[in-house]
């Protein structure tokens, strides 16, 4: 019985978000190129975009269908951020390649002190084979690229016996030069398998709160 229901809850999630995913949509539209990752256990960002209505269950469903990967805490986390925060993600999605695997984090304070960042175990399993491998980030101001490149150690690591993440070393060095904040939105885009190469898009929330 828990089966059959977690399969029809499974289903109408599935028929929610299939508008977004031809271009439909009464808020956004989106590209043919975008999929979903829909056989899989219902996660919790998925049951938060199932249950949220208005503008904020239109921008979660249109996160879900893109592709772009999130980090566990982002379906607790989602609700309680700013409205420039939010605005913020929006304008992250519209950066994102479909081609590419990306990741989408807020910025905590962890991230920024000490500053501490990881993506999620699922990504790391896929991409990452090596227990640890070193990474080129490249920022781009929304779509427009800043001067440089940085270098990070990635390295797989356990949290716990069952959450696995990618951590990486020397980010403190990119997340200084690039002055992020607390509430700002970055999308790593892994654009080179390879060489683990990741375009790093930094929407900053103070932006849009002044353009208000």
């Amino acid at each position: 019985m828990a089966m059959m229901a977690l399969r029809r809850l499974s289903s109408a999630l599935k028929s929610s978000i299939e508008p977004y995913r031809n271009g439909g949509g009464s808020l956004y539209s989106m590209s043919s190129s975008t999929r979903l990752h829909s056989n899989r256990t219902l996660t919790a960002a998925e049951g938060l975009a199932r249950t949220a209505s208005g503008r904020v269950g239109d921008l979660l469903r249109r996160l879900l269908a893109s592709g772009i990967e999130t980090s566990t805490k982002f379906s607790t986390s989602f609700l309680e951020l700013p409205p420039e925060s939010k605005k913020s993600v929006k304008k992250a999605i519209d950066c994102h390649d479909p081609k590419n695997p990306s990741v989408l984090i807020v910025m905590m304070k962890s991230h920024v002190s000490p500053g501490i960042l990881s993506l999620p175990g699922k990504f790391a399993r896929k991409y990452f084979p090596a227990e640890s491998q070193r990474v080129t980030l490249c920022a781009y101001e929304g779509k427009k690229r800043r001067v440089g490149e940085w270098r990070a150690d990635a390295s797989r690591r356990w949290r716990s016996e069952k959450q696995e993440t990618l951590y990486f070393r020397r980010w403190g060095g990119f997340r200084a030069d690039n002055e992020l904040v607390v509430g700002d939105v970055c999308l790593f885009e892994l654009i080179d398998k390879k060489r683990k190469i990741f375009n790093v898009h930094i929407l900053r929330a103070w932006m849009n709160k002044k353009n208000q």
